[in-house]
């Protein structure tokens, strides 16, 4: 999954800038300025306007696409752009908080995948360095087990977005068409993890964790997004 097509028309398609603000707002709770990552930053919003904020950011995605795209964005200078998948994150920069928001960590194909991203994020957190990101709840699987389907247009280029979900993964096909019949396609794989397991995972590393749902609710309870806190003791 590297976003090569759908780059270009993200913003245009998912941005949102309430969210945008909601996850800044979540990450002030816990992190008091001081040196941030943000993981799977896609195309920059969230990080440049934690930078904003005063905090040191460094930002990075699988994407190369999606950076540049980040690049051309104003107060792109404040953030230090890198293209990293997570699995490959290392411990030779150490940081107060580090994010991975719009679930990024869905991409994960495993649950032993989402425990080296644990691992590696404990070592690159300073002590009490603070953790942030948001899963999907087990309740998506069942929100799309009937395909969803959205069709409509960027200036001159029709796009259809369809997303299912089958077991324990969602699915997200990406079709767009423009004038001269030119068809491009990218599909998307999500794993939707169980937010209580990935609790005990984090708890196992040595993380002490907060849970919230949908940005206002304690706790893991019926909703669209888990949060995780999850604090280096």
């Amino acid at each position: 999954m590297n976003y090569k097509t759908l780059a270009s028309y993200y913003d245009i398609l998912v941005s949102d800038k309430e969210a945008t603000k909601d996850w800044i707002k979540y990450t002030k709770r816990y992190v008091k300025k001081g040196k941030t990552l943000d993981l799977g930053c896609g195309s920059g919003d969230f990080a440049i306007g934690l930078a904003k904020e005063g905090f040191l950011v460094d930002a990075s995605d699988l994407s190369s696409e999606m950076i540049e795209v980040a690049k051309t964005k104003k107060g792109s200078d404040l953030v230090n752009w890198q293209v990293l998948n997570m699995l490959d994150l290392n411990e030779n920069e150490k940081y107060d908080g580090i994010t991975c928001y719009c679930d990024s960590l869905n991409y994960l194909q495993s649950y032993r995948e989402l425990e080296k991203v644990f691992e590696n994020v404990y070592k690159a957190l300073k002590e009490n360095g603070v953790f942030l990101f948001d899963i999907h709840s087990l309740t998506t699987l069942e929100d799309f087990k009937q395909e969803s389907i959205e069709e409509g247009y960027i200036e001159d280029i029709s796009y259809q977005w369809c997303v299912y979900s089958n077991g324990q993964n969602l699915y997200y096909s990406f079709i767009f068409q423009d004038e001269k019949g030119m068809m491009i396609k990218e599909h998307h794989q999500q794993f939707v993890f169980d937010p209580i397991v990935v609790k005990k995972m984090l708890e196992k590393q040595g993380f002490k964790v907060e849970n919230s749902t949908d940005f206002t609710l304690e706790g893991i309870v019926e909703g669209n997004k888990i949060f995780f806190s999850a604090v280096k003791k």
